[in-house]
């Protein structure tokens, strides 16, 4: 049985069933609770697939991956490291909080962009108007007072005409750059280009950095309070990293540590994490809490990434509504340009 969830379907998934963990109840009744007592017919499916899979001896986090593709890779392998450690329930909480956290932030980015997606569907329309039955009558015009056309227009005119004889080759171009980049991106080392390119984005890079350190601070204290050896702990938790870039890079302070060298020692030689970060796992493994310390990186990390996050929805859109100014600006000053330039034509003749 393959389920097909959607992110607050998910969400609503995990949640319910960190509750009845938290609860004190073990998986298997849990999940039998969810399969009877779930509105949501495809939550209860999922339920009722994964409670038969646990009872035949099946991990949670293998069951969980085979039953939908839709939980991923970093969901499966978090889940996979609380039950080795015994702490499901708060692995899950903490997913939990970032799939909310990942949705409000959607759904935060969609409304800021609702206006502005209006203004660029009115701009497009307005555009299209003018290059298919503005430029036209302008041409005519140019034609009969026997005036040189302005250069914005024959600009716009050889724009339109090209597209009319030639949209198959654009429409074929198009495809073929698509299939391209979609290919290279399947490609480890397209992905891993790609995975270090958002990273250098600017706003969205920082956003998706901070996300994934709080992320990865947040799993090692975890695992690491609930008993985990350290070695393990970091082998876990970089196979949860979604981004190869970090995950290369994390990979040196597992094979750091594994050879016998402190955690911060190996943070501080791959600039992995920042330094302040750095700062407080030092202190954590010298006074022996680096569980605690690792969970504090991980809530300051938190409340910058929602600075972040609120810093970025409040951009958008002005930022919108400049570049579309901008547009209308350059259609405008393109008609009044020419009817100026034919009118003094005119004068002069």
């Amino acid at each position: 049985l393959t389920v097909r969830l959607r992110r607050n379907e998910v969400l609503l998934f995990t949640e319910d069933l960190a509750d009845l963990l938290d609860a004190g109840m073990q998986l298997e009744p849990a999940l039998r609770i969810m399969e009877e007592r779930q509105q949501n017919a495809k939550l209860r499916a999922a339920a009722g697939s994964l409670r038969a899979q646990v009872r035949e001896g099946v991990s949670f986090a293998r069951a969980l991956n085979r039953t939908s593709a839709s939980f991923g890779d970093l969901y499966c392998n978090l889940v996979e490291a609380g039950e080795l450690s015994g702490s499901l329930s708060q692995i899950l909480r903490k997913q939990a909080e970032y799939l909310a956290a990942a949705l409000e932030l959607q759904n935060r980015i969609g409304s800021a962009l609702i206006y502005p997606a209006l203004l660029v569907g009115a701009i497009v329309l307005m555009l299209v108007v003018f290059v298919l039955f503005v430029i036209p009558r302008f041409v005519g015009l140019f034609t009969a007072m026997d005036s040189d056309m302005p250069a914005a227009f024959r600009m716009l005119l050889s724009a339109r005409t090209f597209v009319e004889r030639y949209w198959w080759l654009i429409l074929g171009g198009g495809a073929l750059a698509g299939a391209g980049i979609w290919s290279g991106l399947r490609n480890p080392a397209g992905k891993r280009w790609w995975h270090e390119a958002q990273l250098r984005i600017p706003l969205m890079g920082s956003i998706l950095r901070l996300r994934i350190e709080a992320q990865i601070t947040h799993t090692l204290g975890a695992l690491v309070t609930n008993g985990l050896p350290l070695l393990k702990t970091l082998q876990l938790t970089n196979h949860a990293n979604p981004n190869l870039y970090l995950r290369e890079r994390f990979e040196d302070v597992v094979k750091a540590v594994e050879e016998g060298g402190s955690l911060s020692r190996a943070l501080a030689k791959t600039g992995a994490l920042p330094a302040t970060s750095i700062d407080m796992i030092t202190v954590g493994e010298q006074t022996g809490r680096l569980g605690p310390a690792l969970t504090k990186i991980s809530k300051r990390e938190e409340k910058r990434l929602t600075t972040a996050m609120e810093r970025l929805t409040q951009l958008i859109p002005p930022v919108i509504i400049v570049i579309m100014a901008l547009a209308v600006l350059s259609v405008a000053y393109s008609i009044f340009t020419g009817i100026y330039e034919s009118i003094g034509g005119l004068r002069t003749k």
